[in-house]
């Protein structure tokens, strides 16, 4: 008798729970929508979003993160990343991993934007693991592209190409031509950097990569 009334009890709170869960800001939703083909528009919707209009600490931290996200994609550069925080504290602490592989991801941005490459490099690792955690393939392939970005502007050749590699097949496998590309012609300038002997190689590089940007414009053509 007991355990029939616990587990009516158990399935009451299951129900009420389910039913007063919040569900994410419809803007935070609609600007989340627009983020990857529509970046300035997203920036619009975000800026009409009053501080009191977030109820919950899920819309604060999903706010904060999209903020960050946007601002990297409009290329706004962001003094400190105190608002970021709030995003990588919250889905620290509720464990998901699919945002915190953004969150971590966006955290290396700003660190990266700001010159202060081995802060950046730390949250790009961390942001690597999460997103392998999730399977999500696509961003893996752009966290990897950013690490590659550093070490190559760090002259630390022989590690940017290694990782570039690494990049594009994540790139081949998703179909992001434009991922690839920018790994090609970036593995091209690294076998200029080499010397002379290199030069055939970078230049077979180079126009593979023009070739696929050529065919990504067309496309959007």
């Amino acid at each position: 008798m007991k355990a029939t009334v616990l587990a009516a009890l158990l399935l009451a709170y299951c129900i009420l729970a389910a039913c007063t869960r919040s569900s994410p800001n419809a803007q935070l939703v609609q600007a989340d929508s627009l983020m990857q083909k529509f970046p300035d528009s997203a920036l619009y919707f975000l800026e009409k979003i009053r501080p009191e209009e977030l109820n919950s600490l899920e819309d604060r931290a999903y706010y904060a993160l999209l903020v960050t996200q946007v601002q990297d994609k409009n290329y706004i550069f962001q003094e400190n990343d105190s608002l970021i925080r709030i995003a990588v504290q919250y889905y620290d602490s509720i464990k998901s991993t699919s945002m915190q592989a953004k969150a971590h991801y966006y955290w290396g941005c700003i660190w990266r934007n700001r010159e202060i490459y081995p802060q950046a490099l730390g949250r790009f690792f961390t942001a690597i693991s999460y997103a392998q955690k999730a399977s999500d393939h696509k961003l893996t392939g752009y966290i990897y592209n950013n690490i590659a970005n550093l070490y190559f502007l760090q002259k630390l050749y022989e590690q940017a190409d290694s990782i570039y590699q690494i990049t594009e097949t994540i790139a081949i496998q998703e179909k992001d031509s434009g991922l690839w590309a920018d790994a090609l012609s970036q593995r091209g300038m690294i076998a200029i950097d080499r010397g002379k002997e290199y030069y055939h190689e970078a230049e077979q590089k180079i126009l593979h990569a023009f070739k696929i940007s050529r065919h990504i414009a067309q496309k959007r053509w």
